[in-house]
């Protein structure tokens, strides 16, 4: 949901939202019918977008990747793990490349055995990929700029 502020009197120009939260719906495979909508909403509570999604192998963790407005930090990477049945945030993580600018994942995947999850995107130091290992809470295994 996003609050729009009214365009000022006697204009024909429409506003933009000054708040966009990350949405991400799941739908039930067998009826088609919305299953859950979960949102995310950064912490400058101002424009967070969805660019990749991934699910573990063994259905235990929805990720979702994409680039969240930072406070002083331009755009960040944002990765958050959902539950598959109820749509709760189980985690979340951000990233801000070495200048603070903008930064977006392009790409997330999960290892086959389900222990690790790889985002990767442009930062505004090149491009980063982070290893995460996977779990009720996320730790980086390894980051690497480009």
């Amino acid at each position: 949901m996003s609050t729009l502020t009214p365009p000022p009197k006697n204009s024909n120009q429409p506003s933009l939202p000054r708040r966009v939260p990350q949405a991400t719906v799941a739908y039930d495979a067998a009826t088609g019918r919305r299953a859950w909508v979960a949102r995310f909403d950064g912490v400058a509570a101002r424009f967070d977008y969805a660019e990749s999604l991934a699910v573990s192998p063994d259905g235990s963790v929805v990720v979702v990747g994409g680039r969240s407005m930072g406070v002083g930090t331009g755009y960040d990477f944002v990765t958050v793990g959902y539950d598959p049945l109820t749509g709760s945030q189980i985690w979340s993580a951000r990233y801000d490349g070495a200048d603070s600018e903008s930064d977006s994942i392009s790409s997330i995947a999960v290892s086959p055995d389900g222990s690790k999850l790889f985002v990767t995107g442009s930062s505004d130091d090149g491009y980063t990929t982070i290893a995460y290992q996977l779990g009720y809470r996320l730790r980086v295994a390894h980051r690497r700029n480009f």
